[in-house]
């Protein structure tokens, strides 16, 4: 029931182009949703547990997404209390991944859910990747994370691949084809762009 409630919340922001009333929507979704992942029994309902917590890591993505590019149409440096709320939008996103990651990859039937990962997983890489830091260590710190998370991903990748006796990269189920070609790329370009910077 508060999963079908959310899903009607998630249709009416995606219709909505003020940006305050989405962010109310998902904060109300969060309000829905959140105390499931506690009150369900792991064992009883795992599925469920593996759909609800995808949803919530969706949700603190879509909203450091509009923080994020609401600020950068700014085109001004975020304010602390502005990128502490973005950051933990972000983080929390990130967490969910890794909670829902965890409990997918315990499945004999973990390659079921692979489309589920490669696409949490790209999220938390880009997240790590545009989360503000005024401190250039700390910077570097995040990028070096997204790339930890494009590798993790492409070995994933590789062994959900071999499994399936996927051959090329063409092969991939549509919807997996474009996010693996990206996923590629990133695994290629991030230590670039972080050696730059350690120069």
């Amino acid at each position: 029931m508060r999963q079908d409630v959310s899903k009607l919340y998630k249709q009416l922001s995606q219709l909505d182009p003020d940006k305050d009333r989405f962010m109310a929507m998902q904060e109300r979704r969060k309000e829905l949703l959140e105390p499931l992942m506690t009150e369900l029994n792991p064992k009883a309902y795992e599925v469920q547990l593996i759909e609800l917590g995808v949803e919530l890591q969706d949700i603190n993505s879509a909203m450091f997404d509009v923080m994020y590019e609401d600020l950068r149409s700014r085109g001004a440096k975020p304010k602390r209390s502005e990128a502490a709320t973005m950051n933990g939008y972000g983080l929390k996103s990130v967490s969910y991944s890794k909670q829902v990651t965890e409990m997918i990859l315990r499945k004999e039937d973990k390659y079921v859910y692979a489309q589920a990962i490669l696409n949490m997983t790209l999220s938390a890489a880009r997240i790590h990747s545009k989360l503000y830091e005024k401190d250039e260590a700390l910077a570097l710190k995040h990028l070096e994370n997204s790339w930890k998370e494009y590798d993790w991903l492409s070995k994933f990748m590789k062994e959900y691949m071999r499994e399936q006796k996927i051959e090329r990269p063409e092969d991939l189920p549509p919807a997996m084809g474009e996010p693996y070609r990206m996923m590629l790329e990133m695994v290629e370009l991030l230590p670039l762009k972080i050696a730059k910077l350690n120069a």
